[in-house]
């Protein structure tokens, strides 16, 4: 029998059965006396995967694509267009203009004064128009200590909001009652304040059974819990828009859960992982609220160190405070960056 009616009659197997079907089974359909071998199945399954993807991105394609990119017409189109851009480079783009252009005006003109001050060179190349900054807050080598100990527990923190977030999207992603309900329920930690949830998390955990004041691992877990919600809602976006027809046929073929799920669920949800990931580490490394009451004195994040800088006179504490925000939005744009494109890269 020729591919092209094994196709057909696979199809109408699949859609009378409403679920799939493995080889033995669709054999079966044909009798004993003359069953397609399961390579000629396997060759009718994979052209009927290929024509249902070919429909589905025709779909795509002339649905909501077309509606996104209607070109602009007419004076009112341009003038409308005109104004959502200059607003947005206004709104947006105005205060880190503003941070980069603090951070380089010093007493005695434009320069890196501010960064070296930051991180100490001053101590070997002394700038008179810079104030020497409290050792007590921001002694040589303390910028650095801040900003690789907030790395570090940024990457942790967003390693942990994603183990958290797994569960949460799994139990969402369920068609019934506990899906919708925890759906619902992801909804209730982004109403709460950052703050509220560190002293929470601050007299929850320092009591006699467990006490995690002082501790390294404090502040991760904090960054985690924070972030665990945004990043289940990126996460539920991305496996309720995965196509599920190349599992049904991958079952099919026999392929079982596990390897469906490496091979084929793995790249497709690369790139919602990716994203996710990025907003995580985002709002872990700038997390302010709810880590001012965990972080200890010694070993602060970059956003309770600026804070403690901008707290102190004299303008070598303000540029520096300046320069360290600076600092902390290149490490958030590498960051997501990195992430977006290897999560294209994965999609491929």
């Amino acid at each position: 029998m020729e591919t092209e009616q094994l196709k057909y009659i696979v199809e109408a197997a699949l859609l009378a059965a409403a679920r799939p079907l493995d080889l033995a089974t669709l054999q079966g359909l044909f009798g004993d006396e003359h069953p397609p071998e399961r390579d000629d199945l396997r060759a009718a399954i994979v052209a009927l995967q290929a024509r249902v993807g070919a429909q589905r991105r025709t779909r795509v394609g002339m649905g909501v694509g077309a509606v996104r990119r209607r070109p602009v017409r007419g004076r009112g189109d341009r003038s409308l267009a005109a104004f959502t851009v200059l607003a947005t480079a206004v709104f947006a783009g105005g205060p880190p203009l503003a941070l980069v252009l603090r951070s380089l005006h010093t007493a005695r003109g434009w320069g890196l004064g501010n960064y070296r001050a930051l991180f100490g060179a001053g101590q070997h190349r002394p700038d008179r128009s810079i104030p020497a900054l409290a050792t007590t807050i921001l002694g040589p080598g303390d910028a650095g200590g801040a900003i690789s100990a907030s790395v570090l527990g940024a990457v942790l923190g967003a390693v942990l909001a994603l183990a958290l977030a797994a569960p949460l999207v799994v139990s969402a992603g369920r068609d019934d009652s506990v899906g919708r309900f925890v759906d619902r329920l992801l909804i209730v930690p982004m109403s709460i304040s950052a703050a509220t949830l560190g002293l929470g998390f601050l007299l929850a955990y320092s009591g006699a059974w467990i006490d995690l004041r002082g501790t390294w691992i404090a502040v991760p877990l904090v960054q985690a819990a924070t972030a665990a919600p945004i990043a289940a809602r990126l996460l539920l976006g991305g496996v309720r828009s995965v196509d599920r027809q190349p599992f049904e046929a991958a079952a099919v073929l026999g392929a079982g859960r596990l390897r469906r799920g490496l091979r084929i669920g793995v790249p497709l949800l690369g790139r919602p992982v990716a994203v996710a990931a990025g907003f995580a580490f985002a709002m872990a490394i700038g997390e302010f609220g709810a880590t001012v009451f965990l972080a200890r004195p010694d070993r602060p994040t970059i956003p309770i160190l600026i804070s403690r800088l901008l707290g102190r006179a004299g303008t070598g504490n303000f540029g520096a405070a300046m320069a360290l925000s600076c600092v902390l939005a290149a490490i958030v744009i590498g960051a997501v960056a990195l992430v977006d494109r290897r999560g294209r890269g994965q999609l491929g």
